[in-house]
């Protein structure tokens, strides 16, 4: 269950000239679903059919598109693909890897992106991810016409953390935090947390030999 707004959908678009959006119209906010099952006989067209239907018909959905081929499975999938290379394009970029909880992410999004704005006025955010697991990679790219943050990367990476760890997500998901986190890691998590990974690090490791100054 993956999601992407329409921001990251119009520049990869713009970005990469051969790719196709499958839909008529646009939207703030896609999902796109790919359904399994290890039972024979679950017809899972059905089921997707039936849910789609209900949330249309409560306004939660406008518009949708069922692959009928595996050409078309893939050229759905391309477009989530290659959102990352959209952006990548277009430049300098500042990447964020956070998790928010799933029933925070409109009041997440909305908040950071006042903090955002209020910080560098004109950023342009990008945001897609994992909705299964609340992942969320939040990147930004400078105001038109701008080469860089203007000496605001610190404290919009700063914000964007923060915002995470107060809705009660992490300012690390599934890239972890490695050796450019380090500092965050030590402001936004407890001492006690810390603590407690040094001590299991160096129970695992005591000579420093696996990936010495990452993490801890």
């Amino acid at each position: 269950l993956e999601f992407f707004d329409d921001n990251i959908l119009q520049l990869a678009l713009q970005n990469i000239p051969d790719l196709s959006w499958p839909l008529d119209d646009h939207a703030p906010i896609y999902l796109l679903t790919e359904l399994a099952s290890s039972l024979e006989g679950i017809e899972l067209d059905t089921v997707l059919e039936h849910a789609l239907a209900g949330a249309i018909e409560s306004g939660l959905v406008n518009d949708a598109v069922l692959a009928q081929t595996e050409s078309q499975r893939r050229a759905i999938w391309r477009v989530r693909e290659d959102l990352p290379e959209g952006t990548l394009r277009e430049g300098v970029q500042l990447k964020h890897d956070i998790s928010v909880p799933v029933t925070q992410f409109p009041e997440f999004l909305e908040a950071c992106a006042k903090q955002v704005e209020a910080i560098l006025p004109g950023t342009r955010i990008w945001t897609f991810g994992h909705l299964g697991d609340g992942n969320i990679h939040y990147n930004l790219s400078p105001p038109v016409g701008q080469s860089d943050f203007s000496d605001k990367n610190t404290e919009l990476n700063r914000v964007i953390y923060a915002l995470a760890e107060q809705y009660g997500g992490s300012f690390a998901a599934e890239h972890g935090i490695g050796r450019s986190k380090l500092a965050m890691a030590n402001e936004l998590r407890s001492s006690v947390e810390r603590e407690l990974m040094a001590k299991i690090h160096e129970a695992l490791d005591p000579a420093n030999l696996m990936n010495p100054g990452v993490v801890v």
